[in-house]
């Protein structure tokens, strides 16, 4: 009965030591497209989506597992609209946020790799509107909601690679959820 615990500890400090060799940090940014499902119902001209970017930071604790925060500007959405009250109504969605996500990664021999990460985001949205009858207003919220991504990745050294990634952000504004995705292209840098 005594071997089982000298085993389990002398399994645990191996997988230890083999992780220790795999900890590895991480920078990186990338740009891309957003798109907002937002309802155009009733709208004259909608334009759901934009440029969107992020910079992002992570660190492995193993080959295959690790954390990840990241900034990301999703861009904007562009609403307008004729009202008999209100005239000519014009709309400016702005989002960006703040994310941690943990990262699962199934790395290939080649230097490829795909990956699936799901966290929170803090997303501020901000909206600027005008109404020809009433001038300007503006308004904005920010809210924690789940996010969640996928991708695939290649490394061309040891410290450089390149991933392309798909992500959705819930976002809320005004009690109305609605998912923002992005799709973008990256580098990264280890270290």
């Amino acid at each position: 009965m005594k071997t089982f615990p000298l085993s389990a500890s002398l399994i645990a400090l191996a997988l230890a030591s083999g992780s220790a060799f795999a900890q590895q940090s991480y920078v990186g940014g990338a740009i891309g497209q957003s798109r907002a499902d937002i309802d155009c119902t009733g709208t004259t001209s909608c334009d759901r989506s934009d440029t969107a970017f992020k910079v992002f930071g992570g660190y492995m604790f193993v080959p295959q597992a690790g954390v990840e925060v990241a900034y990301y500007n999703q861009g904007k959405a562009k609403v307008a609209a004729t009202d008999p009250v209100l005239g000519n109504v014009t709309g400016e969605f702005k989002g960006d946020g703040f994310g941690v996500y943990g990262v699962a990664v199934a790395p290939f021999d080649n230097g490829a790799s795909v990956f699936g990460k799901l966290g929170v985001v803090s997303a501020k949205i901000k909206l600027d509107a005008t109404a020809s009858n009433f001038g300007t207003a503006g308004e904005s919220e920010r809210h924690t909601n789940l996010a969640w991504g996928l991708g695939a990745g290649y490394e061309f050294t040891k410290n450089v690679g390149v991933r392309f990634e798909f992500e959705r952000v819930r976002v809320k504004f005004m009690d109305e959820k609605n998912d923002v995705d992005m799709i973008t292209l990256g580098v990264l840098y280890r270290f």
